[in-house]
């Protein structure tokens, strides 16, 4: 017999094991004598560490219950989620998200996430011209009707007329026509809890995406099953009192034993919009999602903003004393610094950075707590048109927002 050595030895020891294993395989197949490698993966202990955060689309994470739970909060329609320099939170957009405006005859378009300027996608023919993101034809047949972006487009004596469609609305293809949203672009939630869904650009519908083996869908997010917890499915998400994120108090996974956690007060910022003193048929309401309130005790001024879409409105009060109430008027100038700021997205910003300021504004000043309280009132102004000359505009509204600083 032949002595084996070395390399040779290897080589048959190697085979002999291929030609074992082939010959299971064969006889009872992987599934029945192994691990099938389509099985569903198992449960982990944790998700993340720390403070550690992320984004999943629009949703900022936080790591929440000792790494067991995100908290998940939405960034909205005026921020998209975003990692820079390291950090990761909710940045301000530069344009909104998938929106098409014009420029001449140049179709812009705003990329998904808002964070770039909008690029020339398209130019319109020497026929045409652009309308609201739109290419139409110069002459137009009465009757015709398309959608523009977030904007209802008809003819009327053969010449196209466009009706922009409000805040929460979007131009229905079917009808050409302004609608209420079905739900806000990037908003998330649960349709089961193995399906998450995400509201579309238009906030038209909802766009359901299965969460793969081993994972479940929580406030609107598909992760990993945590070892010991339970599943809680949310509706759709909700929005903090701080307005950069919402924070839901680490719900996504609750433990049976555990009690419910209070919610913080949200905050509200509204006004209506009108042209005329009294608000008339025109008159338009707005929500700002996102609103906060501060005091720089430098400065002694009381600073509120809300954003909103294109909306923007800012109220400064100064000088100030901390924690004062009462009325603020533009006659009586209490506050010589005073001012009431507001943008509605009609016009370039890079011309001028507030198209409405106020020339004539009372605000009524009714809680001026510490950080962590509240800052209350209301407002009425009458704000003139930096673009448009001798044209105004009339807001009223109220404000009960946490202050931050």
């Amino acid at each position: 017999m032949r002595r084996l050595y070395g390399d040779e030895m290897r080589m048959r020891a190697a085979t002999r094991t291929c030609y074992a294993v082939m010959t299971i395989a064969l006889v009872c197949g992987v599934s029945a004598c192994g691990a099938d490698p389509k099985a569903p993966l198992g449960t982990v202990k944790t998700l993340c560490s720390g403070t550690e955060q992320r984004c999943d689309g629009n949703a900022l994470l936080t790591c929440a219950d000792e790494g067991k739970s995100w908290t998940v909060g939405w960034c909205g329609e005026s921020k998209a989620c975003a990692t820079t320099g390291g950090n990761v939170g909710c940045a301000g957009v530069k344009c909104e998200r998938s929106s098409r405006s014009c420029d001449d005859k140049k179709v812009l378009a705003c990329p998904a996430d808002g964070l770039s300027e909008p690029t020339v996608v398209a130019t319109c023919e020497a026929a045409e011209h652009c309308i609201f993101g739109e290419c139409v034809t110069t002459a137009c047949t009465a009757g015709d009707k398309k959608c523009g972006w977030k904007a209802a487009l008809s003819c009327n004596g053969g010449s196209w007329e466009s009706t922009k469609c409000a805040a929460d609305e979007r131009c229905d293809a079917a009808t050409a026509a302004c609608v209420a949203r079905s739900c806000k672009p990037t908003e998330v939630k649960c349709a089961t809890s193995k399906i998450a869904a995400t509201c579309d650009a238009t906030g038209s519908a909802w766009v359901d995406k299965a969460c793969g083996d081993g994972k479940v869908c929580t406030d609107g997010i598909c992760h990993r099953e945590v070892e010991g917890q339970q599943v809680a499915v949310d509706a759709g998400p909700a929005v903090d009192a701080g307005g950069e994120v919402a924070d839901t108090g680490g719900t996504g996974f609750i433990d049976a034993g555990k009690k419910d956690i209070p919610l913080e007060q949200f905050d509200i910022l509204t006004i209506t919009k009108s042209t005329t003193p009294t608000p008339g048929p025109d008159a338009e309401q707005i929500k700002f999602e996102f609103s906060s309130a501060g005091f720089s005790s430098v400065t002694k001024m009381l600073q509120i903003t809300g954003d909103q879409g294109l909306n923007k409105l800012e109220i400064q009060i100064a000088p100030l004393e901390e924690f004062t109430t009462g009325g603020f008027t533009a006659l009586e100038a209490q506050a010589e610094d005073s001012a009431i700021w507001m943008n509605d997205g009609s016009n370039d910003q890079a011309t001028v950075q507030w198209q409405f300021q106020a020339v004539d504004y009372t605000v009524a000043l009714t809680a001026f707590d510490d950080v962590g309280g509240r800052i209350k009132g209301t407002f009425s102004a009458k704000l003139g048109d930096a673009i448009n000359k001798g044209k105004f505009i009339y807001v009223e509204g109220s404000f009960d927002i946490k202050r931050t600083n």
